[in-house]
């Protein structure tokens, strides 16, 4: 019996009390990468090393995914998006679920307006300077093609959500 290659590898990475996940499945011929948060800040070089790896094999990131904007989730991102040396064309969508309110806007002088909510703010910056394509309102029943894959929404509801917004 001959072996076969395998087309999923599911690595959870050592960030500590915080969260990173990476899929990498293959579709075709063509490997595809989704990470689900990016861990704390003290553990930023891990979810680096995790970038340099998927761009070392001529890929990049589909989708960044942040389950919620709890530091040990966000900052991992927010260290490296906003370090010296970071390319953000590895990462083509994120998946962030903000008010429309607290995405950060310039003004005529480059600047932007502060916000309430500190370390996603730093992160939201972070992807809108870089112009990084991503979603501010990701709910349960959306659907998001990658390769042949299906990436399926479970949560958040319109009512978790909405509760998550007042909070903010």
């Amino acid at each position: 019996m001959e072996a076969c290659e395998p087309r999923i590898q599911i690595n959870i990475l050592p960030v500590n009390s915080g969260d990173c996940i990476h899929l990498r499945f293959q579709s075709v011929n063509t490997w595809h990468n989704v990470i689900v948060d990016s861990g704390p800040a003290g553990t930023a070089g891990i979810f680096r090393a995790l970038l340099n790896q998927i761009q070392s094999h001529g890929e990049h990131v589909d989708l960044l995914c942040f389950s919620h904007i709890d530091d040990d989730h966000i900052k991992g991102a927010e260290r490296v998006f906003t370090s010296i040396g970071f390319a953000p064309s590895i990462i083509q969508r994120i998946w962030l679920n903000v008010p429309n309110d607290a995405i950060p806007v310039k003004d005529l002088n480059g600047i932007f307006s502060p916000k309430t909510v500190s370390a996603a703010n730093k992160l939201l910056q972070a992807i809108v300077n870089h112009n990084i394509p991503f979603d501010a309102k990701v709910m349960a029943g959306q659907e998001y093609l990658i390769g042949d894959a299906i990436i399926r929404v479970v949560l958040p509801t319109q009512e978790r959500l909405d509760a998550y917004y007042a909070e903010w």
